[in-house]
């Protein structure tokens, strides 16, 4: 546990630096292909998928977050499942694929998210389709750093 939340620390730092290229290759060693992950390596794939989105690697967002969806539906334990369903809802409407948009945010809200406050909102927009990388040149600069 101790050194998932320190790549996590340091993925999370190495974006907040300008330096989101490295903050991604930070967290590589984990496989989608790995058939019985670690629970950690599935919050940490979540994380991985997050950034790569962030940063328009649309694709590899897609496969990471779907493989920790999938991880989970196979038993692993993953508390970032619901922001793993809603940047999943906001990625598949950013590559286009408008039918898979929908069914994703419709299973975040059937989840137990009542701990979690600020995410109906996001998962509102993430149907709705608002959701973007941020606007701000300062703020973009962080992220594809």
């Amino acid at each position: 546990m101790a050194e998932s939340t320190a790549r996590r620390a340091l993925a999370l730092g190495l974006l907040m630096s300008g330096r989101g290229a490295e903050a991604i290759a930070e967290l590589e060693f984990v496989s989608v292909s790995k058939i019985e992950p670690v629970w950690f390596e599935a919050e940490l794939l979540v994380l991985r998928g997050v950034l790569e989105g962030w940063r328009g690697e649309l694709r590899s967002a897609a496969k990471d977050l779907s493989t920790a969806i999938r991880w989970s539906r196979a038993g692993v334990t993953l508390g970032g499942l619901p922001n793993a369903y809603s940047e999943l809802a906001e990625v598949e409407h950013r590559l286009g694929r408008w039918g898979d948009r929908v069914p994703a945010t419709q299973r975040v809200r059937q989840l137990n998210i009542s701990s979690r406050r600020k995410l109906p909102s996001r998962l509102a927009a993430a149907a709705a389709g608002t959701l973007s990388r941020p606007r701000s040149p300062a703020v973009q600069g962080h992220f594809l750093g």
